[in-house]
């Protein structure tokens, strides 16, 4: 009796420290190979142009929402690129309604947008171009704090959905 009831403690003491170490270690690697690769766009040091730069990401993650998200994660350590938006900008919500994604973003991308015509459209053109590699969007309109803006600083209209435009974006980094 005493030896099964050490034998019992001892396989909880296992189970226990197993599920600690489950919550607390490191994830695990993983060998799912249901990885899609996607472009989302930064911009150059200089501010002038976007760059593709290739994100693999778990199936469940590409959709509009998981796009904008993986945009606002920014450049990764050592790559030479920068964000394009406000690096504190969030967002509040997408939808997609007849091909068009509906973002609508926090209200640090006014707030602390840099200005400028081409930082405008370097923004813009980073969420739309990242946005409609997926099928089901093919033209998006920004919304900030819920409400519908005439232009994000004085340059171009948001007002109505905007389809993609690669005329900024280099083709080879």
């Amino acid at each position: 009796m005493h030896k099964a009831l050490v034998a019992v403690i001892c396989l909880l003491v296992i189970i226990i420290i197993w599920a600690l170490v489950q919550r607390s270690g490191p994830p695990p690697v993983s060998t799912d190979l249901s990885q899609t690769e996607v472009l989302i766009y930064l911009a150059t040091r200089d501010g002038t142009s976007l760059v593709p730069v290739k994100r693999n990401l778990g199936a469940e993650q590409v959709s509009p929402q998981g796009l904008i998200e993986e945009l606002l994660k920014g450049p990764r350590p050592r790559e030479p690129w920068v964000l394009p938006l406000p690096a504190n900008t969030r967002v509040n919500s997408v939808a997609v309604v007849d091909q068009v994604a509906y973002v609508d973003f926090s209200e640090e991308l006014v707030e602390f947008h840099s200005g400028g015509t081409t930082g405008e459209l370097l923004t813009v053109y980073a969420i739309v171009n990242t946005l409609t590699q997926l099928p089901e969007v093919e033209r998006v309109q920004i919304f900030v704090g819920g409400r519908e803006l005439e232009t994000l600083m004085g340059h171009l209209d948001l007002r109505i959905p905007l389809e993609p435009d690669f005329s900024l974006v280099l083709e080879e980094p």
